[in-house]
């Protein structure tokens, strides 16, 4: 009944990823890794010893707000159907919760097969 009625309300927000979308995908991840790489490792003195930031770390960070700008404009294409989500009320807060975990208790049962021999 819910997911009928967010399903009439909604329009999807982008169109899935095509031929051309998944060359602007690899065209912006090779600006972020050249970008990452032309900052280069950064050492930042600590007492006897020192730390060094990756271009690892540039990229993710600069991936990361790119995405977080991209959330953002996400959320202000779905700010037109609050009404829709205020009339699913609390119960699309324990769907999400229980998505949510069964996600997270399902990688962790996978992760524990294959990363640790069975006993016996």
């Amino acid at each position: 009944m819910a997911g009928e009625l967010f399903a009439r309300n909604t329009r999807p927000i982008a169109p899935p990823v095509s031929g051309g979308g998944k060359l602007t995908l690899f065209l912006l991840a090779l600006v972020i890794i050249v970008i990452a790489e032309a900052i280069g490792n950064v050492s930042i003195p600590v007492g006897a010893g020192k730390i060094v930031l990756l271009p690892l770390l540039w990229a993710l960070l600069l991936g990361g707000a790119l995405g977080l700008m991209s959330l953002t404009f996400a959320g202000l294409s779905v700010a037109k159907d609050v009404p829709a989500f205020r009339r699913l009320g609390w119960r699309i807060v324990v769907v999400s919760f229980l998505a949510n975990a069964g996600t997270f208790l399902g990688a962790v049962l996978i992760a524990q097969f294959f990363m640790h021999a069975p006993l016996g």
